[in-house]
């Protein structure tokens, strides 16, 4: 079973801060093979399980109850989200996952602000977006590790 992908990741974004399931990291939330594991029959899920290493396997379990946990609605959209990510050229998938990768080494503050951010960019047209990114306000607003960030991150955002 391959790693889980970062599209994985992409619902924390979209995610207001009252739909945050607790345990759960906002940045982390289950999806793509989670998800397919989760609608297995349980013989059958058991079987790919043990095929992982013990670590890895504690780990895609511990994922898979908190995916079960979560809302129908809220399941149903970190589906939609990782079949987009999918359907992502490589090229696109490899520059947010290198975002996601620098975008967890920032401070909570700074994730915060840059997950706000996201959520706006991610649904208005590409256009637009490239409109605000050149605005003053955004470069005052944001570093130039930032910018960078949000320009791997937001055009890999399905708008909702």
């Amino acid at each position: 079973m391959p790693v889980l992908v970062a599209a994985a990741l992409l619902p924390s974004v979209h995610a207001q801060p009252h739909k945050i399931a607790a345990g759960v990291r906002p940045m982390g939330r289950p999806a793509g093979p989670v998800e397919k594991l989760a609608k297995l029959p349980p013989d059958e899920r058991k079987k790919k399980l043990e095929q992982l290493p013990p670590e890895r396997r504690a780990k895609v379990e511990q994922q898979l109850e908190k995916f079960k946990k979560l809302p129908s609605e809220e399941q149903e959209r970190l589906k939609r989200q990782a079949e987009f990510f999918q359907k992502l050229p490589p090229q696109q998938q490899q520059a947010f996952r290198q975002g996601m990768r620098q975008f967890s080494q920032l401070p909570e503050a700074r994730q915060a602000s840059l997950r706000a951010e996201l959520n706006t960019l991610s649904h208005i047209p590409d256009a637009q977006r490239r409109a605000r990114m050149n605005s003053d306000e955004f470069r005052n607003k944001y570093t130039a590790a930032e910018k960078q960030i949000l320009d791997k991150l937001s055009p890999a955002y399905p708008v909702d």
